[in-house]
């Protein structure tokens, strides 16, 4: 099911923001979707911090999985992704360092630069298989397989 056809399902049930569809309760989203678990993530960071001469673009999530029949915690986790995690070297000293954080502030001013590493969180966390994350499926290829700590 696309987002927008979940927002549109929600708005139709007078559900209009983020925290209200976060307080429904499980028999009605079962009710709504016709699903057998929910996914809930909550976003702890996202965005672009600047320093003098550094700049840090970081989006943190957490999430869970819950059994919309019991109510029951199936899975939780965490994960995280940094444009720190991507070591460029500045060159021409210290003006170089001011220029090439000026230019990264521009940009990420100008575009949403924490949306990409949106998607590298949620693949960290949510992507099948991966240590303490969600296990593969029934319909996966890789159903019944336990990904080893890396």
């Amino acid at each position: 099911m696309t987002a927008d056809l979940v927002d549109e399902m929600f708005r139709q049930n007078g559900v209009f923001n983020a925290n209200d569809a976060a307080e429904v309760p499980y028999p009605k989203l079962r009710d709504f979707f016709g699903a057998d678990a929910a996914v809930y993530l909550q976003v702890k960071k996202y965005g672009t911090s600047y320093a003098v001469i550094s700049s840090e673009t970081r989006v943190e999530v957490t999430g869970r999985i819950v059994d919309l029949r019991t109510g029951e915690l199936l899975w939780q986790g965490s994960a995280a992704a940094s444009s720190a995690e991507q070591q460029q070297q500045a060159q021409g000293g210290l003006i170089g360092l001011l220029v090439t954080a000026v230019v990264k502030q521009i940009i990420g001013t100008a575009t949403d630069a924490a949306y990409n590493y949106a998607g590298i969180a949620n693949q960290r966390m949510l992507g099948a298989p991966r240590y303490n994350g969600v296990l593969p499926g029934p319909r996966s290829p890789l159903y019944g397989q336990v990904p080893t700590q890396q």
